[in-house]
């Protein structure tokens, strides 16, 4: 664990847009300015072995990918099925407590979200089934959601700055109350979420914040991926922000760009760059972007959490 004095207003200036000054210490920037021009924006491809880490500390493998739905795992006992749009609810979840089920209907099937384009809506119910209850409506309580594209806009996150779309949904009871907000802000150059707020009637609200995405690298033998998370670590350490790198494996037909795009020094010994990552594996190209800090031994590695309160980082 590294903690500075000061770490708390300095992490501000890390997540910044770039900007030589320090914008607060927030976890995030609020969203920035409203945009006009992103072309509609594809669902990105998700492929086993893929690997998300989140400022409060959850971190999620992709297990397999199959049929538009995406096992997930948290834990050795927290593990989720999804849908591959990530809009929508969990299929089910498995965890200590048993295994929850959600049944999703499309209330108008014919209307879709993707490609994601501003004004487009769509509509769905849930049933919510815990394993051993009885059958029926008390037991097994419907909700109804409806989504939008609501705009587009600027987000500085740990992850970097994005131009994104701003997904909203809202979640009702069968009584018409509204239950719970969310909001996605999805960034098309990377095909990710970099960051979901939730808002709740009966609880306080949260937000996760994308820290890193790290895509499969399982096209690669285990040499070649030890020669290119070297290359990797070079990277950070030696190139100027701006620049890109490349790395190249002719067995796989795999490159792999990686560009510094910031650089922060927190007190005299914490360094801290994000990145962007361009993965292409036989002409198939898919991206990413993260911040890493140089540890006490001198290695490049992804924080575990952030905890801008107390002002630590954890490896």
């Amino acid at each position: 664990m590294i903690s500075t004095g000061y770490f708390r207003a300095a992490l501000g200036c890390i997540l910044s847009s770039g900007l030589m000054g320090c914008m607060g210490g927030a976890l995030y920037t609020p969203p920035g300015r409203e945009l006009t021009n992103l072309p509609p924006a594809p669902l990105g491809i998700a492929i086993a072995g893929d690997r998300y880490y989140f400022a409060n500390g959850r971190r999620e493998k992709f297990t397999a990918v199959e049929n538009g739905l995406i096992d997930v795992r948290r834990s050795s006992s927290y593990q989720y099925l999804r849908f591959h749009d990530f809009t929508l609810p969990a299929k089910s979840v498995s965890s200590r407590n048993g295994v929850t089920s959600f049944e999703v209907v499309k209330l108008h099937p014919e209307t879709s979200l993707w490609p994601l384009a501003v004004g487009k809506r769509t509509r769905f119910s849930v049933v919510k089934t815990n394993a051993g209850t009885a059958d029926g409506e008390a037991a097994n309580p419907r909700s109804y959601w409806e989504c939008s594209v609501e705009g587009m806009q600027t987000v500085a996150v740990i992850s970097g700055e994005f131009e994104t779309y701003r997904v909203e949904c809202l979640r009702k009871n069968s009584r018409d109350k509204i239950k719970q907000y969310v909001t996605y802000y999805y960034a098309p150059d990377i095909q990710q979420v970099v960051l979901r707020t939730d808002g709740y009637s009966h609880k306080p609200a949260k937000q996760t914040e994308l820290v890193a995405f790290r895509p499969s690298l399982s096209m690669l033998s285990s040499a070649s991926e030890r020669r290119f998370q070297q290359h990797f670590q070079n990277t950070l350490e030696t190139v100027a922000s701006g620049t890109t790198t490349s790395w190249w494996s002719r067995r796989s037909d795999t490159r792999i760009h990686t560009t510094p795009t910031h650089t922060r020094k927190l007190g005299t010994r914490l360094y801290c760059r994000n990145f962007l990552m361009r993965v292409s594996v036989k002409g198939s190209v898919r991206s990413g972007a993260g911040l890493a800090c140089r540890n006490a031994e001198g290695k490049w590695r992804i924080p575990r959490k952030i905890d801008i309160h107390r002002g630590e980082l954890t490896f």
